[in-house]
């Protein structure tokens, strides 16, 4: 039986934990952080702690009785308890407490959750994946558009649109018409043998994996759409637990790996080995 951590205390999965008073659950009135355990140590920590601390000023929330480096290390030991030590994905879920819309913001409850990760979650995906855009739902630009708010429809709805297109993943719309991320990762292409991104202005997540390749090689940001991608020499994908996932398909259009490849080898595998 697998176990969580709610709020410090570890249960069996299967157990409930709150009621429906819970205000993550009401209103979608909280964020997640999703973290890549490998070797007992979590990847890119320092980036993951800023972005919790980052999420929790944005949304002007109290903090948690444990302090966020402690409740990381909890993930860690949740990992060993669960024997996913090796090779795991853990999100964390923070929420604002009980109750209704108009209460008063408490101290964070959250919950941590582990699951393994298979060996291919360690290589380059070989065959890379399909991809195409989500026509029908928008993600708008505003304060909170960086965080990875509980409130995922959106995305839901994008993966829903995936699904039936027989696509491995969606590209999101921001309110201008532009592609701003996937519904579970960040975009790159390369052009001219330049390599780009949007900026945060255009309403994509703060991506921890995204953070950490801009500070190692060279990114442009730069607002993105339909035309640029169809001319896009290469285009992958990146988030915390996957790293990089290579796009072989747009709209009917073979792409090459070879700079993705050489990034991924030369920075994101290492840190899932170290």
């Amino acid at each position: 039986m697998s176990l969580i951590n709610y709020s410090g205390k570890i249960v069996e999965a299967n157990i409930p934990i709150f009621t429906g008073a819970n205000r993550g659950y009401r209103y979608g009135d909280g964020f997640f952080e999703t973290i890549r355990v490998s070797n007992g140590k979590i990847r890119l920590q320092n980036l993951h702690v800023k972005r919790v601390e980052r999420s929790i000023a944005t949304l002007q929330y109290i903090h948690p009785q444990n302090s966020i480096n402690s409740i990381f290390q909890q993930a860690i030991e949740l990992c060993y308890s669960n024997n996913f030590e090796v090779s795991a994905k853990v999100r964390l879920s923070f929420f604002n407490g009980n109750g209704s819309a108009f209460d008063e913001n408490v101290p964070l409850q959250y919950l941590i959750e582990a699951y393994p990760l298979s060996e291919t979650a360690n290589h380059l995906n070989a065959e890379g994946i399909t991809i195409g855009i989500c026509a029908d739902v928008t993600k708008s630009c505003d304060t909170y558009a960086n965080l990875k708010s509980s409130n995922y429809l959106f995305s839901r709805m994008g993966i829903e649109f995936a699904r039936v297109n027989s696509w491995d993943d969606a590209l999101i719309l921001n309110q201008f018409g532009n592609i701003c991320e996937s519904t579970i990762a960040n975009i790159f292409w390369l052009a001219q043998d330049t390599i780009h991104t949007p900026p945060l202005s255009e309403g994509c997540v703060q991506g921890v994996m995204r953070e950490y390749l801009m500070s190692e090689i060279s990114v442009t940001e730069k607002t993105c759409t339909a035309e640029d991608l169809l001319q896009a020499d290469e285009i992958f994908l990146t988030n915390a637990t996957s790293g990089l996932r290579w796009v072989k398909n747009l709209a009917g259009r073979e792409l090459s790996k070879k700079v993705s490849e050489k990034i991924y080898v030369n920075l994101v595998a290492p840190l899932w080995s170290l």
